[in-house]
């Protein structure tokens, strides 16, 4: 049931209120303006005095609410003025011109644009001084390879590298990649002697081929053999023996892997790395010939 509330004196009322278990309280209440006690009661001073309150907050709101600018950015005139902290350090004009400064001295060491291009407009790089190269082979200067070795010498004159070319180990010194090549083994001139041509070296042909042509004489006869030099004992081997030859013309002998083995004419042998050519003769009897070999790969 709704509250009952009884009058008594003055502003004081009684009421008697339902507590919906079955239950009552009493409850007293004091009303009006007329009193002023230890209670705290809702006087009239006291309202005026929290109305006095409530006009300077709102006040001071109402001043912090002129003062606030619109959202989103504008001028410094037209901004909340803040400050800050003395011992904060902050970002100012000069140090950020230094730190411009920096990075335009880096960007100006950097290449202009991307892809290869010439040594004196490329960043200088440098393998690490305790690194070690495991490699057997590996690029130099861009297009140069060989062993991993200090110092390395070309195997046919050995001066040291510096051609820009390929290059391949021969397990001593560093050898240029060669194509397909001739060299002449004997110049042509009269011969009646047996005749030994000085070492050839075959550096990376796996077929050679090697050209007897007799172009004078009568009577003569010579029998060309190619040897390989077995570079432990200097020994040199017979890899292929020739027919003998007693006339003017033309002869021609190979020795390399897939080559049919025919009988004083071809051998399918490993060409070698260290050869020569032999002339036997049979007597003193002049002929006049030269030699020549072709590297085939």
């Amino acid at each position: 049931m709704a509250d009952q509330i009884l009058e008594l004196v003055g502003d004081l009322r009684l009421g008697l209120h339902d507590n919906g278990d079955g239950s009552y309280a009493i409850k007293a209440y004091l009303v009006g303006g007329s009193g002023g006690g230890a209670g705290g009661d809702a006087s009239a001073a006291n309202q005026e005095t929290e109305i006095g309150h409530l006009a300077a907050i709102e006040t001071a709101v109402e001043s912090i609410d002129s003062s606030s600018p619109a959202l989103g950015q504008t001028t410094k005139a037209n901004s909340v003025p803040v400050a800050i902290a003395s011992d904060q350090d902050i970002a100012t004009s000069a140090k950020q011109d230094t730190g411009n400064t920096s990075l335009n001295t880096i960007a100006g060491r950097l290449p202009t644009t991307l892809g290869q291009t010439t040594k004196a407009a490329s960043l200088p790089v440098a393998v690490a001084s305790d690194q070690v190269l495991n490699a057997q082979t590996y690029l130099h200067s861009g297009t140069r390879i060989w062993e991993d070795m200090t110092g390395p010498t070309d195997g046919s004159n050995g001066a040291t590298i510096g051609a820009v070319g390929l290059f391949v180990t021969n397990n001593a010194t560093a050898d240029r990649l060669r194509n397909n090549h001739e060299m002449t083994v004997l110049a042509s001139a009269a011969r009646t002697a047996a005749t030994n041509s000085s070492d050839q070296v075959n550096y990376n042909g796996r077929h050679i081929t090697v050209t007897i042509d007799v172009t004078a004489g009568t009577g003569f006869s010579i029998t060309p053999t190619i040897k390989y030099k077995d570079s432990l004992s200097g020994k040199y081997v017979t890899l292929l023996a020739g027919a003998s030859i007693v006339a003017t013309g033309t002869v021609t002998l190979q020795v390399g892997p897939g080559l049919p083995d025919t009988t004083n004419l071809s051998a399918n042998k490993p060409a070698p790395r260290i050869w020569r050519l032999e002339i036997a003769v049979a007597d003193t009897t002049s002929a006049t010939y030269s030699v020549s070999v072709n590297y085939t790969n």
